[in-house]
């Protein structure tokens, strides 16, 4: 286990900057950094890649020792998170025993990129409420986020509904099922079931105006 490097007397703080500007901190001990590898070993679909880049200074005095390096760091998921960014490590070691112990280690990390992951959409109506939607999503764009708006216009058509979006064709079914179209009128992409309007045009931005960018949704009404 990675645990036998490191101290019972391990102190650790982390420092995040997101690629929307905000800062995560977290400080943390011996148990929290073993329950934080117990997470990590139990996620499914997870891949970690973690390479050092550069080892800007190490000193060993007695039985004491520093280390700051700087590392390159991927996180993906099987859901489509997709994180790159880097941290500047930091470590303190003691020699316990004849054995060398992590006392304390700082990071400070910032997302150099975010290829896929939580598009934030707020809703806007502009006529009846079986007439259009529109709605204004934060999409993931690698460097930084961008804002879309999309304009959702609904026709009811035997019993069922058509949706247009830009150039973007769906048929939402009695039933609840959604489908997207070509310019045939031909089903291209089936998108699951809908109950709502709002849960018909979520899953079409989730899975596919966005598909590409957008692993889960947050929603804020207006």
């Amino acid at each position: 286990s990675v645990l036998r490097f490191f101290s019972k007397d391990l102190t650790s703080n982390m420092f995040y900057f997101g690629i929307n500007g905000k800062a995560r901190v977290e400080n943390s001990d011996f148990p929290g950094f073993n329950a934080y590898l117990e997470k990590v070993l139990r996620s499914e679909g997870l891949t970690i890649s973690y390479k050092v880049a550069d080892v800007l200074r190490n000193q060993v005095n007695g039985n004491v020792a520093t280390i700051t390096y700087v590392v390159n760091y991927e996180i993906k998921e099987d859901n489509g998170i997709w994180v790159k960014g880097n941290e500047t490590v930091s470590m303190a070691f003691k020699k316990i025993k004849d054995e060398w112990k992590a006392v304390h280690f700082s990071v400070m990390g910032m997302e150099d990129e975010k290829l896929k992951g939580t598009c934030i959409c707020e809703f806007f109506t502009t006529r009846d409420d079986d007439g259009e939607l529109v709605v204004k999503t934060i999409v993931p764009a690698g460097k930084s986020y961008t804002t879309e708006f999309n304009n959702f216009k609904f026709k009811n058509i035997d019993g069922n509904k058509a949706i247009r979006s830009g150039e973007y064709m769906y048929k939402w079914m009695a039933g609840g099922q959604l489908v997207q179209l070509n310019q045939e009128g031909e089903v291209i992409n089936e998108l699951g079931k809908a109950e709502n309007k709002k849960e018909a045009v979520l899953s079409i931005i989730r899975n596919s105006i966005y598909a590409d960018n957008c692993a889960r949704i947050k929603t804020l009404e207006k």
